[in-house]
């Protein structure tokens, strides 16, 4: 089925739109991304690659002079490597970025259909590995993708976690939670990369100036673990959250910021990176706030980014959505919902933990009392086996005493018969024994 009618076809749903295979796509929105690729009646496109090309050119001259690296990325759209799961035929889709594919750096090609959630706008959080090792390679070729990719492999560790995809969100879905989809997927568990040393956020060094650009919050992360000692500016869209702590890894320093295709020069003098990374979704660059197309002079460091007013003002009335507080109100949901999420993520962890802290404790306590049992047991035994040696000693000092005794009597025997047989020997030296010897004779033979 093709659609002959884009803006007619659209009005059925709010901002998500289910197609094949329950993949569910963003209709709607203020960058209506379908339309800009596949509506041939779309003329909502404000994309101009003179000026475009010329942004980039005046970005790389100054960060140049600032001794920076600068790269441009293309996250490309869902609807485009999707395609084949949107709900109608489409002709070939027209794309902006193939009009500067020289200045840019499109990461199709390392990525496929397993790499975008079947829920949300944005990208796998399992895509990180392969962005930031393309990105890595770009800016520092002398390593290969598949080596920066086993470097950030071996620092990270994957982990499960609860999530509802922005598509799902009351703001985007129109089907009802009753849906067969908004069951399965609503809350489901995901997986993600997550650093195995802890990066720490030291937002609070942020200077005033720089802590927002309108109302998305900057961030600012410090990694004493990281692979190399560099500081990089990412400016930035949602989709770098799916990869901002795998990007991490690589820098001492990140700050990310929402520029809104405003370029900061301030901020570039303030940060002094020696990496500007910017990052885009591609249904975004088909309506960027354009900017006045002087050059800077070789004598003026900073760059013209005054807006031009008949520009800004066609634009607006192309995308008076843009005046649309829902959403305003869809980016805070997404952010504050994203965030909710991580803590509860943490918060189990805790809980998990604490359980094993309490089974441990457990376990200790009744280790603490069976030794408490075993010690007063071998107290009680130390003190029988000391009554019973007293005993031991008592009867061995009786029979001592006993032997004693036995002794002293046999001395006294022993000196009886001492006494005994001198008398004896008297008695037989004696003139009456010898008298009466004849008779002693008579009465022996006699038997007397």
């Amino acid at each position: 089925m093709m659609i002959t009618d884009y803006e007619q076809y659209f009005k059925q749903y709010k901002k998500s739109m289910v197609g094949k295979e329950d993949y569910i796509f963003l209709v709607n929105d203020t960058s209506n991304e379908i339309r800009q690729h596949y509506d041939r009646n779309y003329d909502g496109i404000t994309f101009d690659q003179e000026k475009f090309t010329q942004q980039l050119n005046n970005k790389r001259q100054y960060l140049e002079k600032m001794n920076s690296k600068y790269e441009f990325f293309v996250i490309p759209d869902k609807s485009i490597m999707l395609r084949q799961y949107l709900p109608f035929d489409t002709q070939e889709p027209t794309r902006c970025i193939d009009l500067i594919d020289e200045q840019i750096n499109n990461l199709d090609e390392y990525l496929n259909e397993n790499d975008y959630q079947k829920d949300d706008t944005h990208i796998s959080e399992l895509a990180a590995i392969k962005i930031v090792s393309a990105i890595l390679n770009k800016l520092h070729p002398e390593r290969t993708r598949e080596q920066y990719s086993r470097q950030l492999l071996q620092l990270t560790d994957k982990q499960k976690y609860d999530a509802v995809g922005d598509l799902l969100f009351p703001i985007n879905w129109g089907y009802g939670k009753d849906h067969q989809l908004f069951k399965k997927y609503y809350h489901a568990n995901k997986e993600r990369f997550i650093p195995k040393n802890t990066i720490q956020n030291i937002n609070i060094k942020i200077p005033e100036q720089y802590k927002k650009m309108g109302k998305r919050e900057s961030q600012y992360y410090y990694n004493e673990n990281s692979i190399t000692d560099k500081r990089a500016l990412i400016l930035r869209d949602s989709t770098t959250d799916q990869f901002r702590d795998v990007l991490s890894l690589y820098y001492r320093e990140v700050f990310y910021y929402w520029d809104h295709w405003y370029f900061n020069k301030d901020l570039i003098d303030w940060y002094r990176p020696d990496e500007v990374i910017e990052i885009r979704t591609e249904r975004f660059i088909a309506n960027p706030i354009e900017y006045e197309d002087e050059e800077p002079s070789p004598e003026d460091e900073t760059i013209i980014i005054t807006p031009d007013e008949n520009l800004l003002s066609q634009l607006r009335n192309n995308n008076r959505e843009l005046k649309n507080k829902n959403e305003e109100l869809y980016q805070v949901i997404n952010n504050k919902n994203n965030e909710m999420i991580r803590i509860n993520n943490q918060i189990k962890e805790i809980r998990h933990e604490n359980e094993k802290l309490e089974r441990q404790n457990q376990l200790l306590n009744g280790f603490a009392q069976e030794k408490d049992t075993l010690i007063s047991k071998l107290r009680e035994n130390n003190q029988e086996l000391k009554d019973k040696s007293e005993e031991l000693y008592q009867v061995i000092r009786d029979k001592n005493e006993d032997i004693k005794d036995i002794n002293r009597r046999q001395r006294q025997l022993e000196e009886q018969n001492k006494k005994l047989e001198i008398e004896n020997e008297k008695i037989r030296n004696s003139t009456s024994w010898k008298m009466t010897k004849p008779l002693r004779k008579i009465r022996k033979i006699l038997g007397r």
